[in-house]
């Protein structure tokens, strides 16, 4: 069930690993100054994923998640999609972006669930100068 974000639920998350690096930069000061509509997801009482997108100016918003052992990925993905789908209504959101480390297959994968295409390849991009993939829903 996805729930308003309280900054402190970061604390709780056990994310795969392939996101821990990510996880030890959003910390619970940075969650409590993001401006946008940013939400917990919870199975059995326990934090399993952070989402949230921030508006960056008219028609343009950037999506973002931290994901740990999510069990019902099919009820997280309807929610998420949901909540998507609400906000690019609401705030009338053209372009929607998201980015994917490169080699993260599953984040990709996820990606184009979610509606998302490939639109380009950032260069050491990365907290850790990785590179990833721009991917865009129009």
């Amino acid at each position: 069930m996805m729930k308003p974000l309280n900054p402190s639920d970061v604390r709780l998350l056990e994310v795969q690993p392939a996101q821990e690096y990510y996880k030890g930069h959003l910390t619970e000061g940075v969650l409590s100054q993001l401006q946008g509509d940013n939400f917990t997801y919870w199975e059995d009482g326990k934090v399993k994923a952070l989402i949230g997108m921030q508006h960056q100016w008219k028609g343009r918003a950037i999506v973002w998640a931290l994901i740990g052992d999510v069990k019902s990925w099919i009820r997280f993905h309807r929610e998420t999609k949901g909540i998507m789908k609400e906000y690019i209504s609401k705030r009338g959101i053209l372009r929607l972006e998201m980015t994917t480390e490169v080699g993260f297959v599953e984040s990709e994968r996820w990606a184009r669930m979610l509606g998302f295409e490939e639109e380009s390849i950032l260069k050491r991009y990365g907290p850790d100068g990785k590179d990833h993939k721009m991917m865009v829903r129009l």
